[in-house]
């Protein structure tokens, strides 16, 4: 008896795990879109990622910035490098000055 309830404690776990990661998925894609489309800027997002874009917290920071118009990858790792911000940084690991140096990066590059 008691297997059943930990498999469906898992299965429920799981379940729910999948639901909240799709749904993160989803938000990101509209902030990816929206940046794309010029509706939302990067500092926007950067200083609020402790409230209104917590979902973008685990997002690479390479990833963040091939949302850009005009930022390719290559792009992307030279704005890093420029920046000082390491490889597989995410963005909720980045300091207030990278923040703003990353800001003026994106300000540069983008079309």
């Amino acid at each position: 008896m008691q297997n059943s309830i930990k498999e469906f404690s898992t299965v429920e776990t799981r379940a729910k795990a999948l639901a909240k990661a799709n749904l993160v998925r989803g938000q990101r894609k509209e902030v990816y879109e929206s940046i794309k489309n010029g509706n939302t800027t990067a500092d926007r997002i950067l200083f609020n990622l402790d409230n209104e874009y917590e979902f973008m917290k685990r997002v690479p920071v390479k990833r963040f910035l091939k949302a850009f118009k005009g930022i390719s990858t290559q792009k992307a790792d030279t704005i890093i490098k420029e920046v000082g911000i390491a490889e597989g940084r995410r963005l909720q690991g980045l300091g207030k000055l990278q923040k703003t140096n990353l800001i003026l990066a994106i300000e540069q590059y983008q079309w």
